[in-house]
């Protein structure tokens, strides 16, 4: 049967509600689909929109990875800003001053050129004279306006602009690394207190935090970074760390910054040297004649401009043969030349000179016609380096007297007293030497009788005797003209008659051979042997050569101590360049006394003239202590050879090169200062590369170019000048004033502003606003007296910290998808930040390849 289907009207009804909801839900799905469709249609536009503007910005980080490999394959290049900040790599450009400079930021749509410099605007493409970058008024057009930081278009295939990238860099730097400065922990802050200038924790990160300190005050936010500094991976996490890093202290921090540990030191550019580009040498391995050599080929004119009256090729291998005695480990000087003669240099190495001669007489009898008199030549060593002296010495004194009685002749005498024997002389102290003494005889030609028969005088003639100095056998001192006397009779006796009573075997002679006038001093030791005979008036009119002159025995000698300065001081100080140290030896205090009786002073090895290493130097700046040989014409206690000084022969003594402080006026321009020489030199123990490399690679490291000026106080801050324990005021103890750190980077900033830092030798000519020079300034370290080593300390802790190129870097790129039918509507843009280190690839000996790499240490999408 089958089944039947009823059919109400009602369930019609239903159906067919039924079927219009169905529809209805259709419908809705349909749309809904469609929408659907069209909104996946539109986000995956949004996707492809957005991987094209992040796929510019990639472009741009690689053309900008590119553009700074390009400009970074050498050791001589040197990253700089603008006053708007921008920042350039320059290149020297052989045989010229001027220098070729990359922008580090998207300037041009040109990117074929695999060797020129992405250039376009208002920037030179050519050289720039004179490396010049920084005025508002550039040859080439360049300014802090411009140029500015340029779109890069991206075409397609079919020639459609559809994207484009900008891209800019920062150099971190010229900020300071949280993983490498201040203190090496929380309880340590000797290193604060700069001991080397080679340890980035020396770096003052606490001068961020307290600006107006001149020394740590233990700040507690800078200890609290020391401790986290392994977490410290990006700048930002400091501010988890220490709430005291403001948004202004953070823009001064870096993290997890690379450095090159196998990079050699090169001849900088900028300065027109003839081997600019190649090896320095090596101080440490170098020779005398390589070192003539190294410096006659990129400074022809320093030896004839700072000699004075020296032969400048005899100055430059003086200074030659000191840095070679500096450094070796015996105790005989290096020469050249023909001993005695004008070509003649000796070094100053570990031994002591002849500081004073005195020749003493004594009535020993008369007998008829015949008066004997007992000589006895003295002769005062003065060690005046920092090291220990104990050897075989030869000291050798001639005395040709000329003498003239009432009833005779002159009588013409010769004798020669020598001795050899092992002397002590200790570090900066004095020994005074007797001579065999021996009688000589005065025949009258007649009986003696008072009272004029007693007269007798010395004749004022140049006599021919002389000293001379051997240290284990080779000569190292003698005296540069005849011993002159005076006319002169017998010393304290009115008349010039002898005592009527011969047996008090008074003294009635007392001769010193090496004083001039009564100024009682040799003057330096070390320049004795560089001075040609001075011919000059004494106070009576009468015409002698320098060094001998007849002072009174009794009366102006000064044995014990260095010779006393007065108003002839103008032929020599010894000590213009250092602090007054050594006090000066006393009179023998009475004819009666003989010179080995006078103690001398106690033994200053703070202050000595001359410190000696003995061993090969760990800085170049070391050519700080080497004797400069030049011989000027001063007044007094000049410690300046002023622009209007005048060459002399004679005349010369008690400096050091100065290298660590400003340059003598006379001297202070290119090719002629003694700091061009660290660009010459370095010093190394490490094995060296090809032709005597010398490599070097601080971390953390302060770029002079693009430092801020916090960054640059964080450099100069905390130094403690520990070399002179006799230091005025404040002694061992003594740190550079805040006021004097604000100078410090005042001047940087000042400097960078006229030309670029070529090398952090240019430190030693910044001066301060009126004019005087900021390192080794008392006045502005509030000093009185230093040493040497003092005057230079503050400059020799931040030389080596200081650098003028980077190659770590911040790099900002933006990339844009553009619409092909109007470009200038931008669909997307993507935004990042890397930090990257361009790393140099070298081969095994530090040789640099004709790449570099850029390798990407963290990136930031923003």
């Amino acid at each position: 049967m089958k089944p039947h289907l009823a059919h109400h009207p009602r369930e019609r009804g239903v159906a067919l509600v039924t079927t219009v909801i169905v529809v209805a839900v259709l419908a809705v799905v349909a749309v809904a689909f469609m929408q659907s469709t069209t909104t996946d249609r539109l986000s995956s536009r949004s996707v492809a929109n957005y991987t094209r503007a992040k796929l510019a910005a990639e472009a741009g980080l690689a053309v900008a990875e590119a553009t700074l490999a390009r400009a970074m394959t050498n050791d001589t290049f040197i990253v700089v800003a603008n006053t708007n900040r921008q920042l350039f790599v320059g290149n020297g450009v052989g045989n010229s001053t001027d220098f070729s400079y990359t922008p580090a930021f998207s300037t041009s749509p040109n990117l074929t050129s695999a060797v020129a410099p992405i250039v376009t605007g208002g920037i030179p493409t050519t050289n720039v004279a004179g490396g010049i970058l920084f005025t508002n008024a550039m040859p080439g057009g360049l300014s802090i306006t411009s140029p500015a930081v340029s779109w890069v278009y991206l075409t397609d295939a079919s020639g459609q602009t559809n994207a484009r990238f900008a891209y800019w860099v920062e150099d971190l730097g010229g900020k300071l690394d949280l993983s490498v400065v201040g203190a090496t922990n929380a309880s340590d802050r000797t290193n604060a207190r700069r001991l080397t200038g080679t340890n980035p924790a020396e770096i003052a990160l606490w001068s961020l935090f307290s600006t107006n300190s001149p020394s740590d005050p233990g700040n507690a936010a800078a200890t609290n970074l020391v401790g986290a500094r392994s977490n410290l991976v990006t700048p930002a996490t400091a501010r988890l760390v220490e709430a005291s890093v403001t948004t202004n202290i953070l823009a001064e921090l870096a993290a997890n910054l690379r450095h090159d540990t196998n990079e050699p030191s090169l001849i900088p550019f900028g300065f027109g040297y003839a081997q600019e580009g190649s090896l320095k040498a090596n101080l440490n391995t170098a020779d005398l004649n390589s070192i003539v050599t190294m410096i006659d080929a990129n400074l022809p004119a320093f030896a004839s401009s700072r000699a004075g009256g020296l032969d400048g090729d005899r100055y430059l291998r003086a200074i030659a043969a000191n840095v070679v005695d500096y450094i070796d480990t015996d105790t005989s000087p290096t020469t050249a030349g023909t001993p005695g003669g004008v070509d003649y240099v000796q070094g100053v190495d570990a031994f002591p000179l002849v500081n004073e001669v005195a020749v003493r007489y004594v009535l020993s009898s008369v007998d008829g016609s015949n008066i004997v008199l007992n000589r006895q030549p003295f002769v005062e060593l003065w060690n005046p380096t920092d090291r220990d002296f104990s050897g075989q010495v030869e000291v050798s004194v001639t005395c040709n007297d000329n003498i003239v009685g009432a009833l005779g002749s002159p009588v013409n005498f010769t004798a020669a007293s020598t001795t050899i024997t092992n002397v002590s002389v200790p570090a900066g102290s004095f020994r005074a030497i007797g001579l065999p003494a021996g009688d000589v005889t005065v025949a009258f030609g007649g009986a003696v009788t008072p009272p004029n028969n007693r007269r007798i005088a010395w004749a004022a003639t140049n006599d021919g005797g002389g000293f001379t100095l051997r240290i284990s056998n080779a000569l190292v001192q003698s005296n540069l003209g005849s011993f002159q006397r005076r006319a002169n009779g017998l010393f304290g006796v009115s008349g010039d008659a002898l005592p009527l009573d011969n047996t008090n075997h008074v003294i009635v002679r007392g001769q010193r051979a090496t004083s001039t006038g009564n100024v009682r001093q040799t003057g330096d030791p070390r320049a004795h042997v560089f001075r040609s005979g001075l011919r000059t008036t004494d106070r009576t009119g009468t015409d002698y050569t320098w060094p001998t002159y007849n002072s009174h025995y009794g009366v102006e000698s000064s044995f014990g101590g260095r010779n006393p300065a007065n108003s002839y001081t103008n032929l020599v100080e010894p000590l213009r360049d250092a602090a007054p140290g050594n006090s000066p030896g006393g009179s023998v205090a009475g004819i009666q006394t003989l010179p080995t009786a006078v103690l001398p002073v106690a033994a200053d090895t703070n202050n000595v003239l001359q410190r000696i290493r003995n061993s090969p130097m760990s800085s170049a700046l070391e050519l700080g202590r080497i004797f400069d040989p030049g011989l000027w014409n001063l007044s007094g206690t000049a410690r300046e050879v002023a622009s209007g000084a005048t060459a002399h022969p004679s005349r010369g003594g008690g400096f050091t090169l100065r290298v660590g402080q400003k340059e003598h006026p006379k001297f202070d321009t290119n090719g002629q200062r003694a700091s061009q020489l660290l660009d010459l030199f370095a010093a190394s123990t490490l094995p060296p590369g090809p032709g005597g490399a010398v490599r070097s690679g601080v971390a953390g490291r302060i770029n002079l170019n693009t430092a801020t000026t916090n960054a640059l106080r964080a450099l100069a801050a905390g130094v403690y000048h520990i070399s002179d324990t006799d230091l005025d005021p404040g002694g061992t103890n003594f740190v550079v004033p805040a006021t004097a750190v604000s100078d410090f980077a005042t001047a940087v900033t000042r400097e960078r502003q006229t030309r670029p830092f070529y090398t952090a030798a240019q430190l030693t000519t910044l001066t301060n606003t009126n004019g005087a020079g900021i390192f080794g300034n008392t006045n502005l370290l509030g000093v009185n007296n230093w040493n040497d080593v003092a005057a230079e300390e503050w400059f020799s802790r931040i030389y080596d910290l200081s650098t003028v190129r980077s190659r770590n870097l911040l790099v900002h790129v933006i990339g844009q998808a553009l619409s092909p039918a109007a470009p200038t509507n931008v669909l997307s843009t993507a935004k990042a930040a890397f930090q990257i280190y361009v790393a140099p690839m070298r081969g095994t000996i530090g040789a640099l390849t004709t790449n570099a790499r850029t390798v990407v240490i963290r990136r930031w999408e923003l």
